[in-house]
């Protein structure tokens, strides 16, 4: 049977008025751990969720908003009007945790592996200014035919020599994969899983982590209210705050209208967690479980925290790994020559 979508979503909307009118112990939660840890625990989160819950911020903004639709489940799951609160949850515990103080979280995660970055280009500057030139004028005055490894190493050289207009080309370059570092592979990633079946293919990451989080937990909280399902999905799209999720989910919606059953089985789903569609049905009526739901989105919201926490222990393997290249590719393009000469010379 399928089920169509209130256009006005008045009901839903006087709901979610409701619970911000009735936020009353939730705001002074907030206020009291603001207190506690001073400026540390005043993140943009935090500080969004108050005002907006100081200000009584309708209810359209609390579903068109990204950022207000991430934090609504806090408001519609511990509003004063629950007559009974388990307060640990972990997206709440979360906002509300001192967090760690980023310079050292930044030193701790990436001393080791930028020191062996800059080791590494520093290795790759002093070659190209001091060994690397007396091999070039060897194998200028032997006239080698030089390999293409060799000269892209002579290219190297003469561009950090200053010798080379290409410099500028290195720069660039160089600026381009800090850029990559720094963010450009989230934001590609995004493009990528908008526009191809490549997004169908990745799983794992943090920001996929966060963005599941947020839609499961939403999509919990909306139907605890007894928000049509089409509706949840689509609204819990807008919570992940992520581009290929929320177009997903607007195809779920619509898959939900048109009653395809069950969800978790159709091709469209396949990006989601498949536990959490069967959620929808898990209660014994077959309606959607609530308290299985909060759990899943409780699991993602803690293995987020555990992934920030863990840090990325792959960049120091990762950097080691990019400093033997460098110093073995330069190695090899430098001898191959002269192996070529001695062979010819021998024979």
């Amino acid at each position: 049977m399928s089920e169509s979508i209130n256009p006005d979503g008045g009901e839903m909307y006087d709901k979610i008025a409701q619970a911000v009118r009735d936020s009353t112990s939730l705001q002074e939660l907030l206020r009291t751990s603001a207190q506690d840890f001073g400026r540390a625990v005043q993140t943009q989160p935090v500080r969004k969720l108050l005002s907006a819950l100081e200000s009584q911020t309708p209810a359209e903004r609390w579903v068109s908003d990204p950022e207000l639709a991430s934090l609504l489940p806090i408001v519609l799951r511990f509003s004063d009007r629950q007559e009974t609160r388990d307060w640990n949850c972990a997206q709440l515990r979360g906002l509300m945790t001192q967090p760690e103080n980023r310079r050292l979280l930044f030193l701790r995660q990436w001393s080791y592996p930028l020191f062996v970055a800059a080791l590494s280009i520093g290795a790759l500057v002093v070659l190209s200014l001091t060994i690397i030139p007396i091999f070039g004028k060897i194998f200028q005055d032997f006239e080698l035919r030089l390999p293409r490894a060799t000269q892209w190493i002579m290219a190297i050289s003469d561009a950090l020599s200053g010798r080379d207009p290409r410099s500028l080309i290195i720069f660039l370059a160089i600026l381009g994969v800090l850029w990559f570092r720094a963010g450009g592979f989230g934001w590609l990633l995004h493009r990528w899983q908008s526009i191809s079946f490549f997004g169908y293919w990745i799983a794992g990451s943090r920001c996929q982590l966060s963005a599941m989080a947020r839609w499961t937990s939403t999509l919990a909280e909306l139907l605890a209210i007894d928000v049509p399902l089409s509706e949840s999905l689509r609204i819990a799209g807008i919570a992940s705050k992520h581009p290929f999720y929320r177009s997903q989910s607007e195809l779920l919606s619509i898959a939900s209208v048109n009653g395809v059953s069950p969800l978790a089985t159709s091709p469209i789903a396949r990006s989601f967690s498949s536990t959490a569609l069967h959620a929808l049905t898990a209660a014994r009526d077959g309606t959607p479980s609530i308290p299985l739901l909060r759990q899943i989105a409780d699991i993602y919201w803690e293995r987020c925290e555990r992934s920030r926490s863990s840090g990325n222990g792959w960049l120091g393997p990762l950097a080691i790994i990019c400093l033997g290249f460098i110093v073995g590719f330069v190695v090899l393009a430098l001898f191959m020559p002269l192996i070529s000469l001695v062979t010819s010379l021998s024979s």
